[in-house]
């Protein structure tokens, strides 16, 4: 029986009136005239797409219309494979994750593939000049797709000006072999960045951060790309918010909010629009903000319900993508250049001052100023490249497999705990230096940058192994249970321990493979079990997250386990169903895939700061009664019950007293190298875009948030531990970062303020004098 509540989550009714005590309209599919005026010519493409039938627009009279019959043949080719996908997800009774992977890359390929074909810079020296050749030679210079329903601006001389341009607009027609090499070649600055399941944050609103949106990530926020023009303008004017995400999406203004429901556990449209108000709102609000600072207009916050449908069916599938294309097409015609027209009257007394390349000349005095068609020009190679490529794709088909390994008993050599050098404040502040190693600069100029600055490498990852089974006694269980409850209810408190074990799906191991999960994870374990030994229902999770008083990064791998009878126990208290717990045939282990922690154990610098900062936790989620890496995944409200799990036998230990298996165990000091990003499969919640990687280091801010002033505000996390002591790499590294509008590495979320700048350019200017070594700044 599914769960239906979770700790600190609003029932409906609650939601309910906090939506209408903020003045947010929800309204159903409401009659023309009742539109808002400004948007109406967009509600009724919406409504002409909603009357268009598969049948109707795929056999339809093309004649020798060449571009239109392949536009239309590769509709047809998306809309089945929509529907193929979901049929076989609904045969399989796939959950809400699986059929998120499956099917969301398909609707939202528009948005992750540019949609001009791009020309070929070449860069060439002749007699002292750098000149700057564009070759169109090998292009037609026309459009991957085109969108069969059009937006318009409501001014009407910008919506003259898109249609002269709309007109010129053709299909490519280029040779198949010609447009498949076009598609494979990169595009570092993407016009959207798509980002799943993060936390949106509205500090305007106090009482609905902390009570709705602090509890429920959006499934998909799409956003616009960081590009090199937007983030010269927002720099201009800092007291503009252009994000409102709080999980390092590197995407300004977020446009449109995806909220997946699967058919079980959904009460149907109704609690989609619930969970998607206040992000609406909260977005929306940022919108209105920029339009006030560019003395815009106004519109009231109206919610409407302009359509439905289920793609099981043909024609809904080809009207969702209909719809998806009119976005995509308003968004990059429309939407883009109303942002920038906005920063851009923003910025416009300080441009000539601050950002000598955006000239003002490009700002227009017309009430909306639309840019002209632009031509794709991939920036040449640089540092100051921000940009990335996003693709949503599902888990790869050809993971590798193995199995935990089988390690022996004892020390393991591949981890190595004699080898420590920490580069934190408080170990820095020594008088006693290496032998032969001068410290020739000054002591006070040492001391006031290593309190704002820690400098880390490989050599500061923590792995930590946590393990506890649930006793098997009605009375120890209910004080397990008690401690988790807190002040909630008993019975909710016991749904979040069975929620965590999944006994519906469930995870089924013997204690020997939870052995050899430690060994693998850095730290000798018990002898074997016996060969009886009874088979386990259990729970596992990967976190990293960072220890911000010493910037210390940490691994965990946590294990819940707890017997068939603890299970029972488990369900009577918390008032559900049992009959999962005896399946036909008896209980039977689960098939282990190879190389299921592989992973998480080596996961690249990048991908493992990135996760840490975003204090990011992933579950293993079983798949076919199979466990394999793919299964890797992000849950969000598991999370939050693990943790919540994990905090209580910290602050309370006496009450697990009575667990059996109370594993705690931590290796710190020289892990194995990290490896490259081609050697494993990166779990698809953490991987990072190649952009990413450029720079040499991470540059991390500690978040606003964190209330303990101790230890420096800002970590310097080196990818390579050669290079954590060399000075000028790491200048040169942060000087690059200075230069990015946003500041921080990729995965972090807070950006640099002008305050941050000036410290950090003050550091940097310290490690280039002459005389400091690299002695003195470890």
């Amino acid at each position: 029986m599914p769960l239906q509540t979770s700790l600190g989550k609003l029932t409906p009714q609650k939601q309910h009136a906090l939506i209408q005590k903020y003045n947010i309209s929800i309204e159903g599919p409401i009659r023309s005239h009742d539109w808002p005026r400004n948007y109406a010519s967009l509600f009724g493409l919406v409504r002409d797409i909603e009357k268009i039938r598969y049948e109707e627009y795929y056999q339809a009279d093309l004649e020798n219309d060449n571009q239109r019959l392949l536009h239309v043949a590769q509709m047809r080719n998306r809309v089945s494979k929509l529907v193929s996908q979901a049929h076989r997800l609904r045969e399989s009774l796939d959950n809400e994750e699986t059929w998120r992977l499956e099917t969301e890359h398909l609707v939202l390929e528009r948005f992750t593939t540019e949609v001009d074909w791009w020309v070929r810079p070449m860069l060439l020296s002749l007699w002292g000049y750098n000149v700057l050749i564009i070759d169109y030679s090998h292009v037609c210079g026309q459009r991957r797709w085109l969108s069969d329903f059009q937006a318009l601006p409501s001014c009407p001389s910008a919506a003259a000006e898109l249609q002269c341009i709309r007109q010129g607009r053709r299909l490519c027609c280029c040779e198949e072999i010609l447009r498949a090499k076009l598609l494979a070649e990169p595009f570092t600055q993407p016009a959207f960045v798509t980002k799943a399941s993060c936390t949106i944050v509205d500090k305007s609103m106090p009482e609905i951060q902390r009570r709705i949106l602090a509890h429920h990530k959006p499934d998909r926020v799409l956003g616009l790309g960081r590009t090199d023009e937007m983030k010269g303008l927002l720099a201009t004017s800092p007291n503009i918010t252009a994000t409102v995400t709080k999980d390092g999406m590197n995407a300004y203004f977020p446009f449109l909010v995806l909220e997946a429901k699967s058919e079980k556990n959904t009460v149907g449209f109704e609690s989609v629009e619930r969970q998607t108000a206040f992000p609406i709102r909260t977005m929306v609000n940022i919108q209105k903000a920029l339009e006030t600072a560019s003395a815009g207009p106004l519109d009231p916050l109206r919610i409407i319900d302009l359509w439905h449908g289920c793609i099981l069916r043909h024609d809904s599938a080809l009207q969702l993508f209909l719809i998806i294309d009119l976005i995509c097409d308003w968004a990059r015609d429309i939407f883009i250049d109303h942002v920038l027209r906005c920063l851009r009257q923003c910025a416009s007394p300080r441009l000539s001052v601050a950002h000598p390349d955006l000239s003002p000349s490009s700002i227009s005095d017309g009430e909306f100023s639309l840019s002209s068609e632009r031509q794709r020009i991939p920036p040449t190679s640089s540092d100051t490249i921000n940009g990335h490529q996003v693709s949503i794709t599902p888990d790869p088909a050809d993971v590798v497999m193995d199995e935990v390994p089988n390690a022996p008993g004892g020390d393991i050599s591949m981890v190595g705990t004699s080898s420590l050098v920490l580069f934190s404040g408080a170990d820095l502040n020594t008088s006693e230096n290496a032998p032969g190693e001068e410290l020739s600069e000054s002591p006070d100029i040492l001391r006031s940058w290593r309190q704002l600055v820690s400098i880390k490498s490989d050599k500061d990852v923590q792995l930590t192994f946590r393990r506890i089974s649930l006793p098997e006694t009605m009375h120890e269980l209910h004080s397990v249970i008690r401690a988790l409850a807190g002040d909630t209810d008993l019975i909710e408190s016991a749904q979040m321990v069975l929620a965590l074990l999944s006994p519906d799906n469930p995870f089924i191991i013997t204690s020997d493979f939870v052995n050899r999960l430690q060994r693998a994870w850095g730290k000798p374990s018990p002898d074997p079990p016996a060969h009886d030994e009874p088979l386990l229902y259990a729970s596992l999770t990967w976190r990293a997250s960072f220890d911000y008083v010493d910037w210390v990064l940490t691994k965990e791998l946590s294990c819940i386990t707890a017997t068939p009878t603890a299970m029972a126990k488990l369900t009577i208290i918390g008032r559900a169903s049992s009959g999962y717990l005896f399946p036909e045939g008896g209980l039977q282990p689960t098939t282990l895939g190879k190389r299921l922690i592989h992973p998480l154990r080596y996961l690249p610098a990048a991908e493992l700061i990135q996760a840490a900062s975003r204090n990011q936790t992933l579950h293993l989620q079983i798949r076919l009664g199979c466990a394999n890496p793919a299964g890797w995944i992000e849950d969000h409200e598991k999370s939050m019950h693990s943790r919540h799990l994990w905090d209580c036998l910290d602050s309370n230990p006496e009450a697990f007293s009575q667990c059996a298996q109370n594993v705690y165990s931590s290796v710190r000091g020289t892990p194995p190298d990290f490896q490259s990003s081609n050697a494993i499969d990166i779990p698809l919640p953490l991987q990072v875009p190649e952009i990413a990687k450029e720079r040499p280091i991470a540059l991390l801010k500690k978040p606003g948030g964190i209330v303990d002033s101790l230890g420096p505000p800002y970590s310097i996390f080196s990818f390579n531990r050669e290079d954590a002591e060399c000075p000028s790499v790491i200048g040169n590294a942060v000087r690059s970062f200075l230069r990015d509008g946003f500041g921080c590495f990729y995965g972090n979320n807070e950006p640099l303020s002008v305050d941050d700048r000036m410290t950090l350019a003050a550091v940097v200017e310290d490690w280039a004098k002459p005389n400091l070594s690299p002695a003195s700044m470890l």
